[in-house]
């Protein structure tokens, strides 16, 4: 019999995408390292999906225990200051901060959100709908409210409903920062289900799980919407999608479909490329304009709806 280590493990940065690639280690490591008793805290916000994806784990808040925290707490911690999240993938980042291994892609796909027991009955869903996710906390992420009409109106043509998600409060980090989501307010919200800041997580991740389809530009819903087996139509600007786009199905990018800036535009994917760029935040355009957000076309967008739809 193996002497049983407890091991604190200890989400402390990132936001909801961050965190929900994480939990893929945290399956491993329950599932393969038999001699660790694992302890993993979380902000308090993402604590029920993560219950829900690793219901046999011990997890923990931040609230219950963060005063604890500090360099010299025995663990492993996310928050690397040599080896961030900007130029490799969610998942592969948290293998080498929380296990120090790389492993086989059939141990990297994103956890199942186990949705029996999430009530959305009352939300009046329709049977068939498309979600779309317009909220933003970065400028650089923005879904340009002209592109979003677009894409809604070519849905409302086809019959098909539209359902709005997102908060007006996001949650990154540790202790838990809010930071403000962004919606537009000309975008036209009357041709679908207004949902936003009206769900908790779970019940947007069964929503979205039960949808056509899920369409918005690089942001945390999109990594909730990978927890299920949902097209992804996803937005990408100063990120690769290769370092974001989730592992379903042994495969990075199942069922999902990219729209990128062209190969003309010099700030594509600048926060993956750009190396050795300490003193920029890369929520904004380096070059301060919005040529890499305006170059996503609506017509990208709806392209691939016609072929998830057809």
């Amino acid at each position: 019999m193996f002497k049983s280590e407890k091991i604190n493990f200890i989400f402390d940065d990132g936001g909801l995408g961050d965190n929900i690639a994480r939990m893929v280690t945290m399956r491993y490591i329950k599932d393969h390292f038999p001699h660790v008793t694992p302890y993993l805290y979380v902000p308090d916000y993402f604590l029920p999906v993560a219950r829900n994806l690793v219901p046999d784990l011990i997890i923990r808040p931040f609230s219950k225990g963060h005063k604890l925290f500090d360099e010299k707490l025995p663990g492993r911690h996310t928050n690397l200051r040599h080896h961030d999240t900007l130029a490799t993938h969610l998942v592969d980042h948290t293998f080498h901060a929380l296990s120090n291994r790389q492993v086989d892609i059939k141990f990297k796909n994103y956890l199942k959100l186990d949705t029996k027991f999430i009530h959305i009955e009352k939300f009046k869903l329709p049977e068939k709908y498309v979600v779309m996710t317009t909220g933003f906390t970065a400028p650089i992420r923005e879904f340009k409210p002209e592109k979003v009409n677009s894409i809604v109106q070519y849905l409302n043509d086809k019959g098909m409903a539209v359902v709005f998600l997102g908060s007006h409060q996001a949650k990154v980090g540790a202790t838990v920062e809010d930071i403000k989501g962004n919606f537009a307010d000309t975008i036209d919200y009357s041709k679908g289900i207004d949902l936003i800041n009206k769900t908790s997580l779970l019940e947007a991740g069964k929503i979205i799980a039960q949808s056509q389809a899920i369409v918005g530009v690089d942001n945390g819903l999109m990594h909730l919407a990978a927890c299920s087996d949902v097209p992804i139509i996803g937005g990408y600007t100063s990120v690769d999608p290769v370092h974001r786009l989730p592992y379903r199905h042994d495969e990075k990018g199942w069922n999902c479909y990219t729209v990128v800036p062209p190969e003309s535009e010099p700030e594509k994917f600048c926060q993956s490329r750009w190396d050795f760029v300490y003193n920029h935040d890369f929520r904004f355009s380096y070059f301060k304009n919005d040529d890499l957000i305006n170059s996503l076309k609506a017509e990208d967008f709806i392209a691939h709806l016609e072929t998830i739809l057809k």
